[in-house]
């Protein structure tokens, strides 16, 4: 099943091996979401690495290195704790390596998480988005204030109900509103994983890349 398709596209959003179209194409939008100044390569590629960035098993980086954190967060291959453990499942989120079910799969649902098609309103409008989504620096308020959400994180349309419900998990991992734990909480980090708005380092800075991965701001 498709990770996050997007309209008419077959293929998965991540093909995991040879991401073919860019990382986030919309509708009629020939140039990717994310161009990141002028970047050719896919999305998540990481300076002179050839394979995308989501190796899947031997990733010799790591994926979201944080600060002084030495170990991955995604370890990727041998993931001791699930990166998003939805109530009693046992197997981890991002298997990866042998993703066998989709990525964000909820409960029984079985159509992608994001189907961005037969969805009335993109999850992503952009163009009537009147904050950008993921905007880091000049942004007073950042999208994850982590702490106190003032707007939804990603609200689609008139959806009431948060983004993120998953399974038996009565509290949505997104609280969207009153955000008491950090979102991407990990073992004694005591700092948010997105601080977004004192963002010394980029989100998701890879190898020896200066520049931001979301840029969002040049876009």
């Amino acid at each position: 099943m498709n990770l996050i398709t997007l309209g008419s596209l077959h293929e998965p959003l991540l093909t995991l091996g040879s991401l073919y179209e860019p990382l986030l194409m919309m509708g009629s939008l020939y140039e990717p979401l994310l161009t990141l100044g002028s970047l050719y390569e896919p999305l998540l590629m990481m300076g002179s690495l050839y394979e995308p960035l989501l190796m899947m098993g031997s990733l010799y980086e790591p994926l979201l290195m944080l600060g002084s954190l030495y170990e991955p967060l995604l370890m990727l291959g041998s993931l001791y704790e699930p990166l998003l453990m939805m109530g009693s499942l046992y197997e981890p989120l991002l298997t990866l390596g042998s993703l066998h079910e989709p990525l964000l799969m909820m409960g029984s649902l079985y159509e992608p998480l994001l189907t961005l098609g037969s969805l009335y309103e993109p999850l992503l409008t952009l163009g009537s988005l009147y904050e950008p989504l993921l905007m880091m620096g000049s942004l007073y308020e950042p999208l994850l204030t982590l702490g106190s959400l003032y707007e939804p994180l990603l609200m689609m349309g008139s959806l009431h109900e948060p983004l993120l419900m998953m399974g038996s998990l009565y509290e949505p991992l997104l609280t969207l509103g009153s955000l008491h734990e950090p979102l991407l909480m990990m073992g004694s980090l005591y700092e948010p994983l997105l601080t977004l708005g004192s963002l010394y380092e980029p989100l998701l800075m890879m190898g020896s890349l200066y520049k931001p991965l979301l840029m969002l701001v040049t876009l």
